[in-house]
């Protein structure tokens, strides 16, 4: 028996694993980058605002998705790391479809304030799919079923 042997989870490929890490990275890194910068068409101001200032409940969602499917992917758990990578990918689908400042800004009646997407936001959406791809290649690996 040699010292080296690899640490993985029971029936799931080292490559289901290392990419829910990596989606667990993404999406929680992506919630210190900038999702949304704010600028005034008349002035030279602009404002950035990250997903942790932004996004109240979700951003926590999101880093426990992140981790879930972290933990899960180390458990073997193939329904649940899917069924995660999912609920991230839906998480990001909406707050970057419907969650934006521009309904703030709509609802003020101020023109001339301009609302642009950042880094943040394509890091979470990138993050949200590998986790999903992570969960769907473990549902369907058909040499390690359990």
């Amino acid at each position: 028996m040699s010292g080296t042997s690899s640490r993985q989870a029971p029936g799931l490929p080292g490559l289901v694993i290392g990419l829910a890490g990596a989606a667990a990275l993404l999406l929680t890194v992506s919630l210190f980058l900038d999702w949304y910068e704010l600028s005034v068409a008349t002035t030279e101001v602009s404002v950035t605002l990250s997903g942790w200032r932004i996004l109240e409940s979700v951003d926590a969602l999101l880093v426990l998705c992140g981790i879930g499917g972290l933990g899960f992917a180390f458990a073997g758990r193939r329904t649940e790391l899917a069924i995660t990578g999912v609920i991230a990918l839906a998480l990001v689908l909406v707050v970057v479809l419907t969650d934006t400042p521009n309904t703030a800004v709509a609802e003020s009646g101020r023109s001339g304030v301009e609302v642009g997407a950042e880094i943040g936001q394509y890091v979470a959406l990138g993050g949200a799919i590998v986790l999903a791809a992570a969960g769907m290649l473990a549902v369907r690996d058909p040499d390690s079923r359990r």
